[in-house]
């Protein structure tokens, strides 16, 4: 057997310990943080991360960091598991929870008390992938501080002078720390000689990309009325199934009802039924979810099944985090649903 067909072995095997459907209907019905530990403790992906938890004096931070303990467990054992052409995508993917990571700091520090945005236990596994100082980065109390703790990174002088220009803007932010993760990729796929690990790249995060710009005008037109010209900073430059007089067109279409008529007409066309009944994260989500599932099975030996798993396992433990949110804001189930349903963003 070769180590690609092991470790795709391993992967499907680490897929049987994804949380499905049903066991999803489940979480909706819980009410207690000691349900939802009793929960993990039982199942056999995060059991060994909350066996000595105790619920009493548990936090939905401390749920958080526990369940990012085990993805990472996760992604090091197949890390580790890898040969070295899996390994340099495995490492381009990583920047991916970088991004993430920083996010969250960043928008922690606007929601809440600065007692309850500590979050080192959750970066202490940058470590392993890039030169980010985890203590510095959770210890920020501020935009400034956060950008400071990112000197002697590619990231850092980028953000300093986007912090001038605009404040404490975060869209200006999000945006740019998209398009760093979108350009690494591209440069790791134009290096990559396997025809089937490109074509996946490609194909998944050029709909990610697409998803994206639709969602940031749908939104800018929907809840912001920006004008045109404003909406364009926010988009990323690059796309796939979609191009750039498609693009034009739905940044200059004049209203919602504009956007969805010239929306219809693109290879993204079905969404605009769905808009009906759900909003774009969901959609988006879901759509992602059924893309990444087609290319695995399309193109079995290629790192579609790692991207899949690692996909799967990120939307995951966002809806765990919802569920201890809901827990804790003493949601109704109708409201535990709906908010778990809104969790997941395009990318």
């Amino acid at each position: 057997m070769s180590s690609e067909t092991a470790l795709l072995t391993k992967i499907r095997a680490m897929q049987r310990n994804l949380i499905t459907a049903d066991e999803y209907k489940a979480l909706e019905n819980l009410h207690t943080v000691n349900q939802l530990t009793d929960y993990l403790k039982n199942h056999p992906a995060y059991a060994p991360y909350f066996a000595d938890l105790n619920a009493v004096h548990i936090s939905r931070f401390e749920v958080e960091r526990r369940l990012y303990e085990a993805f990472n467990n996760d992604f090091m054992r197949v890390y580790k598991f890898a040969n070295l052409k899996t390994r340099k995508f495995l490492k381009a993917f990583a920047v991916d929870f970088v991004i993430l990571y920083i996010k969250k700091n960043i928008h922690a520090l606007y929601r809440d008390t600065p007692s309850d945005i500590d979050q080192r236990g959750l970066l202490e596994y940058f470590r392993h992938y890039s030169v980010l100082d985890p203590d510095r980065l959770a210890d920020a109390r501020n935009l400034t501080e956060v950008i400071e703790s990112l000197q002697g990174t590619e990231l850092y002088e980028p953000l300093r002078r986007i912090h001038e220009q605009h404040g404490e803007q975060l869209i200006y932010f999000e945006t740019w720390l998209d398009n760093y993760f979108f350009a690494r990729l591209r440069t790791q796929r134009n290096r990559t000689t396997d025809r089937e690990n490109k074509a996946y790249l490609k194909d998944f995060y050029g709909t990610v990309m697409d998803l994206l710009n639709i969602a940031t005008i749908y939104r800018s037109k929907k809840y912001y009325h920006l004008p045109d010209a404003s909406i364009v900073p926010f988009l990323i430059p690059m796309n796939w199934k979609i191009d750039r007089e498609e693009v034009n067109a739905l940044v200059h279409a004049e209203d919602v009802a504009g956007f969805l008529e010239v929306l219809r007409k693109t290879t993204y066309g079905h969404i605009v039924d769905e808009l009906n009944s759900d909003n774009i994260d969901t959609i988006c989500r879901r759509y992602l979810y059924r893309k990444q599932k087609s290319l695995s099975r399309r193109m079995p030996q290629s790192v579609a099944g790692i991207g899949a798993y690692f996909f799967y396992r990120k939307q995951e433990i966002a809806l765990l985090i919802a569920v201890t949110e809901g827990i804790r804001y003493k949601l109704s189930d109708r409201e535990k649903l709906k908010y778990m349903e809104e969790v997941g963003k395009c990318s």
